[in-house]
């Protein structure tokens, strides 16, 4: 089964209406309001971006830089088609599991994170 993710051309971003605890970035911003909201130093994630890095060569720097391709599109895509390919890689599964987290903590915060003290 081939899966395509495909989050919206940012008409989120751009409404002053929302139900949402915090306004839905584009999908090129995404990881860069995850570093405005502490994320991305947070040791939670820091196997979240290392696996990132390890299987795609995508640093940190190249997920929040302006105009970046390397959207949250892509990485969900990739994640689906590693998985495909390597169903028993354990790496993948909870590198899934931390993104599905540290999504909805951009989207929602306010304890979307597990408690990891």
């Amino acid at each position: 089964m081939n899966r395509v993710f495909w989050l919206g051309a940012g008409a989120s971003a751009g409404s002053e209406v929302s139900n949402w605890p915090r306004k839905p970035p584009i999908i090129k911003h995404f990881f860069r309001a995850g570093q405005s909201l502490g994320l991305n130093q947070d040791e939670y994630f820091s196997d979240l971006f290392a696996l990132i890095q390890k299987r795609w060569g995508f640093n940190e720097e190249m997920l929040i830089r302006e105009g970046t391709e390397t959207t949250i599109e892509t990485v969900l895509s990739l994640f689906e088609t590693e998985q495909q390919f390597h169903p028993l890689d354990n790496s993948l599964d909870r590198g899934q599991s931390l993104l599905r987290c540290y999504i909805r903590e951009v989207l929602l915060g306010n304890g979307a994170v597990p408690d990891h003290s």
